[in-house]
């Protein structure tokens, strides 16, 4: 059902349009992060069911987070990911991201956008 959002809500600009408020984004920005939910909750229920196992979650989350579009999310809305997080495999998936996105940072600083603050 979260895919079908996504994908329904990226697509759509009628609908699209409440993130690009939300978030003062262009309408790109908004269906990359869009996008980058969607395999976030991929990634995720595939681990959840036993489809990923650590090893291959690192692996994925490390190749995802080379994403410019899912190194954005993260930076953006990574705090509530770890927020939503309901047991166990929630917490042990947001670890793995994070320190894939932790990895990215200092692998690669000018690949990405540095980070903004909501005071800035």
């Amino acid at each position: 059902m979260h895919q079908a959002y996504c994908r329904d809500t990226a697509s759509s600009s009628a609908l699209r349009a409440d993130y690009e408020k939300r978030e003062d984004r262009n309408t790109l920005e908004a269906m990359q992060s869009i996008h980058a939910n969607r395999l976030l909750a991929f990634l995720s229920t595939k681990f959840r069911v036993g489809g990923l196992d650590m090893p291959a979650l690192r692996m994925q989350a490390e190749r995802v987070m080379q994403l410019p579009s899912m190194y954005a999310y993260w930076t953006n809305h990574g705090s509530f990911r770890w927020q939503e997080g309901q047991d166990s495999i929630d917490l042990k998936f947001n670890q793995v991201m994070e320190d894939a996105y932790a990895s990215s940072v200092l692998a690669d600083t000018d690949h990405h956008e540095p980070a903004t603050t909501a005071a800035e």
